[in-house]
């Protein structure tokens, strides 16, 4: 097994090598190869075991959001959110923060629709929206409610508003309509 902080360093010097190759001729074919295999290290990578737990932020808190805030959150498919925010919502939500979800995000400049992280956030630690709202629909029992979308944008919102629907039926939260 390898060590969290190795890995990390491999994962973000690996991403750097590929961020290199891509911004020079990946019209030759050498290149164009190099950044593939880049590519295909940098997936193998992230499904490597640790032998430690990742330790990089600190993101337990006491805090919580407003119940429909949380709920909101959970409509968006496309974007990351801090470990700290990310946690406030399971705990609004009264479901477990699934650590597993922590992962560290690198860009992705193969794909147009890819993920392009600033300068600076290579490497940042997060959890991504679809992944959060579709394990909390799994816990609160509504995920298969929801139905299967190619979208990610429409299948976060899919989630959220089957999650809505059984807070309203609780109680918990007020029925606006829709």
């Amino acid at each position: 097994m390898i060590k969290h902080e190795q890995k990390h360093k491999i994962l973000k010097h690996l991403a750097e090598a590929g961020n290199e190759l891509l911004l020079s001729n990946l019209e030759d074919p050498l290149k164009r190869k190099g950044y593939l295999d880049i590519q295909s290290l940098l997936i193998g990578l992230e499904c490597l075991e640790e032998e430690d737990e990742c330790k990089c932020e600190e993101y337990e808190t006491e805090d919580v959001m407003p119940l429909e805030e949380a709920v909101e959150s959970l409509s968006d498919g496309h974007g990351l959110r801090v470990p700290k925010l990310a946690f406030m919502i399971c705990k609004t939500l009264e479901v477990p923060f699934p650590k597993n979800l922590l992962r560290h995000w690198y860009s992705d400049w193969s794909d147009p629709k890819g993920m392009h992280m600033n300068e600076g956030c290579e490497g940042a630690l997060g959890v991504w929206s679809l992944e959060l709202s579709e394990y909390i629909a799994e816990k609160l029992g509504v995920k298969e409610k929801a139905g299967r979308y190619l979208g990610r944008g429409f299948q976060a919102q899919a989630y959220a508003h089957e999650i809505r629907k059984l807070l309203v039926e609780q109680g918990k939260l007020e029925d606006k309509g829709g």
